[in-house]
């Protein structure tokens, strides 16, 4: 019988298997925190495009109530503009986190992201 030489160490797979294992390692460890920051930006936008689209019904509704429904000392508000069917209950709150409401001078903002609009 003929003695087979054993192998010891790594073969070349090895090696290559090793690699693949390394370099998805550090490109994980340079796109997650990239994935966070990204993430972050798509909520900010998406926010900005749902208080665009609400600042556009707040007009709409002050268009067509401005002769009969409009009372002095009840302001506009998105609870009321959802009971009167002028938005659905998806645009109460941002993708965020953050709250849309409707400040006396008929400006929307989020509590999250432009709370300096707020009434003070």
């Amino acid at each position: 019988m003929k003695n087979r030489k054993e192998k010891k160490g790594f073969a070349n797979f090895d090696f290559f298997f090793l690699f693949i294992i390394g370099v998805l390692i550090i490109t994980a460890i340079f796109l997650i925190p990239q994935y966070s920051e990204l993430k972050g930006d798509v909520g900010s936008i998406s926010c900005s495009a749902i208080r665009t689209k609400l600042g556009k019904i707040v007009e709409q509704y002050k268009l067509e109530n401005s002769d009969n429904d409009m009372v002095p000392d009840k302001p506009i508000d998105i609870i009321m503009l959802k009971e009167k069917n002028y938005t659905t209950g998806k645009y109460l709150y941002c993708p965020s986190g953050g709250v849309y409401m409707i400040n006396s001078a008929g400006q929307v903002y989020c509590t999250k992201h432009n709370p300096e609009l707020a009434d003070q």
